[in-house]
Parts: C-alpha cells; sequence; structure tokens
C-alpha cells in the first residue's frame, strides 16, 4: 500500500511540473551591478493568485524575497515581469524558482554573484585539471601571483596585467598551496587558498 501511495505522488510530482513548464514561457537570472536581475513571462491563457519569487543559497532551503500579488498572468496575451534582487549572496551561486500560486513551482535557475571587491576567487576549486583565479583588477596594473606549498617554498609565480590567471593541473602536485596576488604598483595583497587533487 505504502508503495502504491508513493508511486502516486510522483505520478502528480511529474504531471505539475509539466503543467508549469506550459505555464512560464521563458525564467531567466542574470547579475546587473552586483544585483540579480530576475526575468519570467507568463504564457497567454494561464493565470495564477499571486507569484513568489523565491531565493536559495543551497538549492534546497527557499525563502521568498518578492510577492507579485494578485491575479497574474491574461487568459489573452503572454505577461512579462521583472524583479530585481538587491542582496544575493556573493561568490556563490545564487539559486531562484517561482511559486505559482495554486499551480506549484516552476524549475530551478541559478546564476553566480561575483564580488572580487579585495578578494579573490578559484573556480573550481580544488584544481583538477584547469582552474581559474579571478580578482579585481580595474586599474590594469600589474599583478603578481606566487604560489607556495605548506613549507613556505615557491613553486609558481607569473605576473599579468589582466584580471585573472589560468592554473594547471600539471604546474603542481596534489595537496595544499597557500598564494598572493600582489598589486606591483601600490603593494596591495589579497591572500588564499588552493586545493589541489
Amino acid at each position: 500500500m505504502k508503495i502504491v501511495h508513493f508511486i502516486i505522488f510522483l505520478g502528480f510530482s511529474f504531471i505539475s511540473q509539466a503543467q508549469n513548464e506550459e505555464i512560464i514561457e521563458s525564467f531567466s537570472a542574470e547579475v546587473y551591478n552586483e544585483s540579480v536581475l530576475i526575468n519570467f513571462r507568463i504564457n497567454s491563457g494561464y493565470t495564477c493568485n499571486g507569484i513568489d519569487v523565491l531565493h536559495s543559497s543551497d538549492s534546497v532551503n527557499f525563502s521568498p524575497v518578492n510577492t507579485f500579488e494578485g491575479i497574474c498572468g491574461s487568459t489573452t496575451e503572454s505577461i512579462a515581469y521583472e524583479y530585481t534582487h538587491a542582496n544575493p549572496v556573493k561568490n556563490i551561486k545564487n539559486y531562484y524558482r517561482l511559486y505559482l500560486g495554486g499551480t506549484g513551482f516552476s524549475w530551478v535557475i541559478n546564476v553566480l554573484v561575483i564580488d572580487l571587491t579585495n578578494s579573490s576567487l578559484i573556480k573550481p576549486n580544488p584544481l583538477l585539471s584547469t582552474s581559474e583565479l579571478i580578482f579585481e583588477n580595474n586599474t590594469i596594473t600589474d599583478h603578481q601571483l606566487v604560489i607556495s606549498n605548506m613549507y613556505g617554498q615557491i613553486v609558481f609565480s607569473e605576473t599579468t596585467n589582466g584580471s585573472s590567471f589560468l592554473l594547471s593541473r600539471n604546474d603542481f602536485v596534489q595537496g595544499v598551496y597557500l598564494y598572493s596576488i600582489i598589486d606591483k604598483e601600490k603593494g596591495n595583497r589579497i591572500t588564499g587558498r588552493l586545493m589541489v587533487q
């Protein structure tokens, strides 16, 4: 008996998701001035009782960040909606989905919001084949990357006037490394940790 209930529940879930894919014509998120601009469009012929924009930083636990109240959508034309999430979590993926009042949830989308003010980001980290080490360099000055092993020995050094370094797995043995990015004009330093597998 429990198996029958489980199968019925899964069937209902798949039907609900398919119906919502018909209702939503488009759903996107993009970074704009350290905020996230969310755009979506409801197909003509569909309405719902309010729309909640939900946000998550782990793709599992969602909380509402905005509500479009009242009857949403239209029986005669597709309707576009826009919302700007002013406080996304920086330097990780932000996940969004819609709750269509009375009809269920949309699919999940995500966007990476990067804020590199006095910091850096390695993606992916740990380094498996190649990774990009990104930092802010608005003044286009020379920056030196120095990577040391845990014994303080320098194992890699490179200079760029861009805003990233490309790292290759072939240049390292497995382990943990410390890095510094040094602004050669001002002497400012950004530090971090690199994992190599």
